[in-house]
């Protein structure tokens, strides 16, 4: 990977992936702390975001989407009206985001699309591993019907070629002859599925934003419930490699899905969608991150 200066360190293939992770408290956000190292993000499934490495800086991400009743005790009004307090705040801009996070301190902002991907996907699993614990046996043939809708991106080594189709002829010819491989899920649930056990979507409305199991990287909702809004302006197929941002434009990404989702494509974590940093969406809401010296 051309500039690349970081030591090629991967959660789940170059170092055993983390059961528990680091957290604090930051300006009343419960926060977990995120390793820093390389990863892929991208999906073949949408023009926009093709599959790719990427390096990040260790941060902290919250557990949650900002609740309602945080909002309010920061900026003083409410959100949405209607909502209840331990449901995320909607009906919420980019802008209005950028004064919450300046009034709340500690450093917070926005996360990167690539640091929220990277939090909703979780750490690359071995595939053998994955497949022998849940059914018993790992045969190549069989790989594909377990992983399709789950997992995706898979790899047989750091910032090596990435497959994003295992009915390929070397793909097969790989696994076959014995090769360890890695993948990462679709989803953000602890699964990689997208289940109504694991994801809030085709609802009405919002669930509280601890709803639900914590993904693999201990974080709730980031599939469904709200759209979240990200940092980053839209650019197609970034193609940054160290802790990617992009900076300029009005039209802002968000990420995740929302309750009203119902098309599966839509939920996926590698799905982007763009929105004007003045809009409002009762569906749309954000989660914080911080730096890991921003302890409080």
């Amino acid at each position: 990977m051309p500039g690349m200066t970081t030591n090629p360190f991967c959660a789940g293939i170059t170092a055993p992936a983390l059961t528990s992770f680091a957290a604090t408290n930051i300006a009343g956000h419960a926060m977990v702390g995120i390793p820093g190292g390389l990863t892929v993000i991208g999906s073949s499934a949408f023009e926009n975001a093709r599959p790719r490495w990427v390096s990040l800086s260790p941060h902290f991400i919250s557990e949650t989407a900002t609740s309602e009743s945080q909002y309010r005790e920061v900026m003083g009004r409410a959100g949405n009206a209607y909502a209840s307090a331990d449901h995320p705040v909607t009906a919420v801009s980019w802008n209005d985001a950028q004064v919450y996070l300046k009034r709340a301190g500690g450093r917070l902002d926005l996360l990167t699309e690539v640091q929220w991907e990277n939090a909703a996907r979780g750490p690359a699993d071995d595939m053998r591993i994955v497949m022998e614990k849940e059914t018993g046996r790992f045969t190549p043939t069989d790989f594909v019907d377990f992983a399709v809708g789950r997992y995706e991106n898979f790899v047989f080594g750091v910032l090596g070629q990435i497959f994003t189709d295992a009915r390929s002829e070397l793909f097969q010819k790989l696994i076959s002859e014995g090769m360890p491989f890695f993948g990462w899920r679709v989803y953000g649930t602890p699964s990689g599925k997208l289940t109504k056990d694991e994801a809030w979507y085709d609802q009405e409305g919002t669930a509280p934003v601890n709803w639900g199991p914590k993904n693999a990287y201990g974080l709730h909702c980031m599939t469904g419930n709200v759209w979240e809004l990200m940092k980053d302006a839209y650019e197609k197929n970034p193609a940054h490699a160290v802790d990617p941002f992009v900076s300029k434009g009005s039209t802002k990404i968000l990420r995740g899905g929302s309750r009203r989702g119902n098309v599966p494509g839509c939920l996926q974590a590698g799905y982007r969608v763009s929105g004007n940093s003045g809009g409002r969406g009762d569906d749309v809401g954000f989660r914080v991150a911080a730096p890991q010296d921003s302890r409080k």
